[in-house]
């Protein structure tokens, strides 16, 4: 039977004030630092060590699509850890709460602030241009770590909520909960809702990438995307304010966005947005090529010779996409080269060498036919080379040959063969084996001429087949004569559509231009992000902060 409380104590919501064990940390929970729709992030405290401190991440999960995206955060953060420009993941760990309820506990590196914290309290100060290409080589640097895996990791989600500023000046990026490896066009009806589903959920409106807006354009959705993001993050960093004001799907579309006048940065600055923000994905440049042109761009002091690589790749020694193996020796036997050429054979071995032969160990490995299925790689160097040429041609005249259907050519085979027993007894100079070897190639060659006879080719041939063939052809012109018909016709209905659809284009870009001129009215605030959140986070205390998205 229910019993009523009213003077019952409430019991807290949250975890503050709890210790909890996460993996091999025991910590103490303190109070929220940023709040999501299913998720909080508290400030925690290690329990056996009071100086550490964490940033914990508590994210409810109510289903399995929401469990299935916690654990695909958690392999991403395991997989960059110790990279320097990415948060660390200290534990982690999932709790079964029953009814198909989990929760799942992210113990991560505490960050000072944030890029958002940053620019609000720079006032009118804008950046030197060195120090907005600085921040986003930190970013386009961790970006290089996650598009650089096999498959391909897009963060889709990266805004300057998500860049946070550790104590050793480094800028690091966080919120791993919206990542990707699903590049593909998207043509079915329902697959295309799933994707708008996730995108509305997992994104955010002001970076989304105009691929990311309309699935009809029937464009790659890849890690491109987080190229367009970039340019927007890149955007935000120079001039304070976002480059697409509010969620105008077609602003985004169509790229209208102003370069300010103010603050005045280079041209190489202004090119790399203009790049970054190129409509359509097969046009804008890869993070390897942004890494480089913002890295040579800084001083040399802020250089770096090449970006940051996860640690697993660093082991596996794979850069660039180039692997490093073909520099490793190879743990297979290592066979001895043949023997130097002579001196004097070169130039009588009857034609110039192939490509592949033509190098300095394969100019010396001219044998006889017969030796040809016997390697003699791994063969010592002491065998007595005296008793081997001259034996090798007596075997040679003991095999029997198949009879030559030409006289001409048996009679001079058989010459051949007298000429190269004799020669094989009474000389043994190079040239000689040259000669030797010469002759037994033609030798070979005159046997497959004999077994190669055309006649054979004629003794299949029937009037019968010949006459089936005749059919044949005429049943295949007047299937030409159908199809040219039907190619004609289709091709008429072709035309007709394509006029309409011309036309009905021409009335939707008119449309798109008035609407365009009317909503493209220039913010006269410094940044409209202050008056529009970021949608599902906001800060709870001023104390430092991770964000993440809802």
């Amino acid at each position: 039977m229910w019993k009523f409380k009213p003077f019952a104590q409430k019991e807290p919501a949250g975890l503050e004030g709890r210790y909890l064990e996460i993996g091999n940390l025991k910590v103490q929970v303190r109070n929220v630092i940023a709040e999501g729709g299913f998720s909080s992030v508290y400030l925690a405290q290690d329990a056996n060590h009071a100086s550490k401190q964490y940033a914990l991440k508590h994210i409810i999960c109510n289903d399995e699509e929401s469990l299935e995206l916690v654990m695909k955060e958690i392999s991403v953060l395991k997989s960059l850890k110790g990279h320097p420009n990415v948060v660390t993941l200290y534990a982690h760990g999932i709790l079964d709460m029953g009814r198909n309820k989990k929760e799942a506990l992210l113990a991560m590196e505490l960050c000072g602030k944030s890029l958002v914290d940053v620019l609000e309290n720079r006032g009118a100060g804008y950046f030197e241009e060195k120090q907005a290409l600085t921040i986003l080589r930190d970013v386009c640097n961790a970006v290089f770590a996650m598009h650089c895996q096999s498959p391909r990791v897009a963060h889709r989600d990266l805004k300057a909520e998500n860049l946070l500023l550790n104590s050793d000046g480094q800028w690091k990026l966080c919120d791993f909960g919206s990542v990707s490896t699903n590049h593909k066009i998207f043509e079915r009806a329902e697959e295309m809702g799933i994707e708008e589903d996730n995108i509305r959920k997992y994104t955010t409106p002001t970076y989304r990438a105009p691929e990311m807006w309309d699935l009809f354009r029937r464009e790659m959705i890849s890690e491109k995307v987080d190229i367009w993001a970039l340019g927007c993050l890149l955007f935000r960093i120079c001039y304070f304010k976002n480059a697409f004001d509010g969620e105008s799907k077609l602003q985004i579309l169509n790229g209208n966005y102003r370069i300010p006048e103010s603050p005045k940065y280079s041209v190489f600055v202004t090119e790399l947005i203009k790049d970054m923000l190129q409509a359509s994905p097969d046009e804008r440049p890869d993070i390897t090529q942004i890494w480089f042109r913002v890295n040579e761009q800084l001083p040399a002091n802020l250089q770096k010779s090449l970006p940051d690589r996860p640690p697993e790749m660093q082991s596996t020694g794979v850069h660039d996409g180039v692997s490093k193996s073909a520099n490793k020796s190879s743990s297979g036997p290592r066979r001895s080269p043949p023997p130097p050429p002579p001196s004097s054979g070169e130039s009588d071995s009857g034609g110039s060498l192939g490509a592949f032969w033509a190098t300095q160990h394969a100019k010396a490995s001219v044998v006889s036919e017969d030796n040809k299925s016997m390697p003699k790689f791994d063969e010592p160097n002491s065998h007595n080379s005296n008793t081997s040429k001259s034996e090798r041609v007596r075997v040679d005249s003991h095999h029997p040959k198949k009879p030559s259907p030409m006289r001409g050519e048996a009679r001079g085979t058989q010459r051949n063969k007298d000429l190269e027993t004799t020669v094989s007894q009474k000389d043994t100079s190079p040239a000689a084996t040259n000669s030797r070897t010469r002759v037994s190639k033609d030798d070979a060659f005159n046997s497959f001429v004999a077994d190669f006879d055309t006649t054979k080719l004629d003794s299949g041939n029937k009037p019968g087949k010949e006459e089936a063939l005749v059919a044949e052809i005429e049943r295949l012109k007047d299937e030409l004569k159908q199809t040219n018909a039907e190619k004609a016709e289709i091709t008429a209905k072709f035309e007709k559509l394509s006029a309409i659809c011309r036309s009905q284009r021409q009335e939707l870009q008119d449309l798109k231009q008035t609407l365009a001129s009317k909503s493209a009215s220039p913010s006269p605030s410094r940044d409209s992000s202050q008056n529009h959140p970021s949608p599902g986070m906001h800060s709870v205390s001023s104390t430092p902060s991770v964000l993440l998205s809802s």
